[in-house]
């Protein structure tokens, strides 16, 4: 599994690494860091390394100081980014890790890089550095769990589940995206004391769009298919080793799901990042987006589901 962390040295940052211990990663994950130097990224290569005092002293006041703005944000990365590898190497010593350090907006260095390294999840924190890129919900990573081409970690702080069993709570509505979130938690390797809560929500347009999909997933016309739904979803993840739970609650999806997490103080909320689009459940934008941004526990929005 391909893992890369996006980082700029905050404390929201270092807790996302420590975290990751509670998110059933595999032993030979490989971990890429990409720290970013958050200037122009149409400057000249030359404003980012140590200039020569000749050259120096052909610059203009105002490119003497965005060489030195550069530079120094460029140094900085660079010393971040030797900090994460080491944070790593003590938490994960079985991860293959290694770091890389890009020049431009974070939202868009990560993005890019996602693509580009082929990434199976990107890590980001709630809220960062302001002096940095600001890896904080509302800006660079509610665009990453937007843009991403792949699934998405937004991570919390919480350090009042540090102990105890792995709490997760899998959001799923018959849809094929919710399976392929369902699919990832099966697929991780949790401990084994590991608890799952399968909750659908219910609400009037889901219940009102739902004859339209039925017929194609096999139910037959009267059937009490919110059962059969959560069920199978929760056999599937005790088939996978897991304590799983089937919840069906009536309510707004984005209330239900938070609440759900809360009540229950759950370390994470796995949710697909598309739902049924006639009744726009979630959607980037609407259900997965908003427990993104609301959530007091870390969410991952899954995109594709992981061998």
């Amino acid at each position: 599994m391909k893992v890369l962390i996006g980082y700029d040295g905050s404390e929201c940052a270092d807790a996302a690494i420590k975290g990751l211990h509670r998110a059933g990663l595999p032993g030979d994950t490989e971990a890429m860091v990409l720290t970013v130097a958050d200037v122009c990224p149409d400057l000249p290569a030359s404003y980012f390394d140590p200039s020569s005092a000749l050259t120096l002293q052909q610059m203009t006041p105002i490119m003497k100081m965005a060489h030195t703005l550069a530079a120094d944000a460029m140094a900085q990365a660079r010393t971040v980014s030797v900090r994460a590898l080491s944070l790593l190497g003590e938490q994960f010593p079985t991860w293959r890790v290694h770091a890389d350090v890009a020049v431009g907006s974070p939202q868009e260095s990560l993005i890019m890089m996602a693509g580009q390294w082929k990434a199976d999840l990107v890590v980001v924190g709630s809220q960062g550095l302001s002096a940095m890129g600001r890896l904080f919900i509302g800006s660079v990573s509610q665009k990453v769990v937007r843009y991403a081409p792949c699934s998405v970690r937004v991570d919390r702080q919480r350090p009042d589940r540090e102990g105890g069993p792995v709490r997760i709570v899998v959001g799923v509505d018959a849809s094929p995206n919710a399976d392929l979130a369902v699919t990832a938690v099966a697929r991780r390797n949790w401990p084994a004391d590991t608890e799952v809560k399968v909750v659908m929500a219910i609400d009037i347009r889901l219940a009102t769009a739902m004859p339209v999909f039925l017929e194609n997933l096999g139910y037959k016309e009267g059937s009490d298919w919110t059962p059969r739904i959560t069920e199978e979803a929760a056999d599937k993840l005790r088939a996978a080793g897991l304590r799983a739970t089937p919840v069906r609650q009536e309510g707004d999806p984005k209330r239900v799901l938070i609440t759900q997490a809360e009540q229950w103080n759950a370390d994470c909320i796995f949710v697909g990042a598309r739902g049924l689009s006639r009744t726009e459940r979630f959607m980037l934008g609407s259900v997965s987006a908003a427990v993104a941004t609301q959530a007091a526990c870390s969410v991952e929005v899954v995109r594709k589901a992981v061998v």
